[in-house]
């Protein structure tokens, strides 16, 4: 529309090609410098920081899901624990050989448990009362309680029902982990106290120690300066990449904001904060991105855009400033392709190569009148083209009629010969068959003049030619026929399958054995595959290689393997993959021919499949 408005007040722009280039430049200039200039970093941060966000809330979900399984794995642990403590300890048996067995069932069920599920420890913590409590590596007095980082109130306070905490540098027996390191745990323990008891029954604790979650919040980015880490209900940290800031408290309101927001992102400071709740333990999973990462990374692509447009608006300024010089250059380029589309470059196919132009347009400039005489002058061109490949085709097709013409003679001169010998060997019987076999397959041969015949049609004339070499060879072969169905209604160049029949019989009896001749004829995709293999005598593999590099070169000039060669020339034309002739030798003696050609049929046959 507006084009057409522009052309009905502004026609003069429309009859110069400079003038189109000069008001298109012109467009090209002012546009992108507003639009670009204003958008460019308004859009690009706010795409950087969403997508950035977002990816961060991805991993920081993914994460919580991970802890979420693995505190899971100790709560699950814990509910077993509660069963072993029970048995144990609740329903203690009376004897000592009793209770023995108990605690060495329940102390393996423990050791399978921690091995299970990779835990660094499990403490179980009992009266004095019971003979295993002082074992010191998995039994320990109620008392030792304290140093596992529990106070005696806290303990107290937490009954009867599992609990999380931060057990910070605990010393652990030397003959359990072989060293007197000190370690962070973060542990669920359970205090069990029975309805009106003042005394505590048992305490255990399962731990996993605070660096393997403190690695899975630091793996969870692939940037060092994003941090995650991990803040119980009451806003102390339970995990971080700093060991100092363990056990220290957030800022007041950083963690109300924390408890009372959204898992949506919020800015804190200088900082953007993506809170996960963890259901299993109440705690929260918080990474912290700092904004001079969201700012780097929006960089490159604010970069990117003014790069963008600083490179528009200075080719347009200089297109526009130099239109004369580009108007001469698209002439050249014309004139350059025009040239370039010679006889010699496009000899063997005809010119794909037009320029778009409508004809019928109302205002044309030079390049569009010139585009319209190059267009003509390729459809031209393209109209010789198919005269010379017509005349091409022709001489093709009568080359290979000459071709077969040297051929024939050579056939009938043997059958003749064979004729003769089988006279004066007395053999009227076979030579008078073989002179009803010999004028019935030059009568077909007479009667298809098209260089296409059907299949059924050539293995007709290969049938015949057989029958007479059987005769003249006095039955010192046989031969077998396979073909799939349907086969047999499509087209092939005639008389390809008698030469190598002859090489068959010619050069693979060996005047001891019988041979045998089987010809398969079976689909391949679009193709045809035709196959004649024999148990001759076969071939070297030096004349099976002579022989196919003379296929593959396909010059039918060459004396020897005369027969194969000018097969292979005709089969070509109907062949997608030359050579369409192979030669293979069989083991342990024989050979082998593969002839392939496309699927062809004439529109009448089409019914008869």
């Amino acid at each position: 529309m507006i084009s057409h408005l522009l052309q009905k007040f502004f026609p003069e722009i429309f009859n110069s090609f400079r003038r189109k280039l000069l008001f298109s430049f012109f467009i090209m200039s002012i546009i992108p410098l507003f639009l670009l200039g204003v958008l460019s970093y308004v859009l690009s941060y706010n795409i950087a920081k969403n997508k950035l966000l977002d990816s961060v809330s991805y991993s920081n979900n993914q994460l919580n899901e991970i802890l979420a399984n693995r505190f899971n794995q100790m709560e699950n642990a814990s509910n077993m624990m509660q069963y072993y403590m029970y048995t144990l300890i609740l329903q203690s048996p009376s004897s000592l050989p009793e209770q023995l067995n108990t605690y060495s069932a329940v102390r393996n069920n423990i050791a399978n448990l921690k091995n299970s599920f990779q835990f660094a420890n499990i403490s179980v913590y009992t009266k004095e009362d019971f003979l295993f409590s002082h074992e010191g590596i998995t039994f320990f007095d109620i008392k030792d309680i304290k140093n596992h980082g529990i106070s005696s109130q806290e303990m107290h306070k937490n009954i009867n029902h599992l609990n999380w905490h931060l057990s910070k540098n605990i010393k652990e027996p030397f003959v359990l982990h072989q060293t007197y390191k000190k370690n962070n745990y973060i542990s669920a323990y359970v205090v069990f106290k029975k309805q009106n008891s003042s005394e505590i029954d048992y305490a255990f604790f399962i731990d996993i120690k605070e660096s393997e979650i403190n690695k899975i919040l630091q793996d969870s980015s692939s940037d060092s300066s994003i941090s995650s880490f991990l803040v119980d209900e009451n806003g102390l940290i339970i995990s971080h990449r700093t060991e100092s800031l363990l056990s220290k408290k957030l800022e007041k309101n950083l963690f109300l904001k924390i408890k009372t927001g959204t898992e949506k992102p919020f800015k804190w400071k200088n900082k953007q904060y993506i809170v996960k709740y963890n259901h299993v333990t109440n705690w929260y999973v918080i990474t912290e991105v700092p904004n001079k990462y969201i700012v780097s990374n929006t960089f490159i692509l604010v970069s990117i855009l003014l790069a963008t447009v600083i490179f528009v608006v200075i080719v347009s300024i200089l297109s526009s400033l130099f239109t004369s010089n580009e108007l001469s250059k698209k002439i050249r380029q014309l004139a350059s392709i025009m040239t370039s589309i010679s006889f010699n470059d496009y000899k063997n196919k005809p010119i794909t190569l037009k320029l778009p132009i409508d004809e019928n347009k109302k205002y044309k400039d030079e390049f569009d009148d010139l585009a319209i005489v190059f267009n003509k002058m390729t459809d031209k061109m393209n109209t010789n083209f198919q005269s010379l490949l017509d005349f091409k085709i022709q001489e093709e097709k009568m080359r290979f009629q000459l071709e077969q013409s040297k051929i024939n003679p050579h056939f009938l001169y043997n059958m003749l010969d064979s004729i003769k010998t089988c006279q004066t060997l007395g053999r009227l019987e076979d030579a008078n068959n073989m002179i009803i076999r010999l004028a019935k397959f030059y009568r077909m041969l007479l009667k298809k003049g098209d260089e296409l015949i059907s299949i059924k049609d050539e293995l007709e004339i290969a049938i015949l030619y057989l029958e007479m070499e059987k005769l003249n060879r006095n039955h010192s072969f046989t031969w077998h026929i396979s073909k799939e169905a349907g086969i047999e209604n499509f087209l092939i160049p005639k008389f390809v399958l008698q030469p190598i029949l002859e090489n068959c019989i010619h050069h693979g009896i060996n005047h001891s054995d019988e041979i045998a001749i089987h010809i398969s004829l079976f689909y391949k995709e679009e193709d045809i595959l035709i196959t004649i293999d024999d148990n001759g005598k076969g071939i070297s593999d030096e004349t099976c290689k002579k022989i196919n590099g003379a296929l593959t070169n396909n010059n039918v000039k060459t004396k020897q393997h005369f027969g194969l060669i000018n097969v292979n020339k005709r089969l070509s034309m109907f062949s997608k993959s030359p050579p369409a002739l192979q030669v293979a030798k069989r083991e342990p003696s024989g050979t082998s021919v593969t002839l392939s050609l496309q699927q062809m049929i004439l529109d009448e046959d089409l019914f008869d499949l």
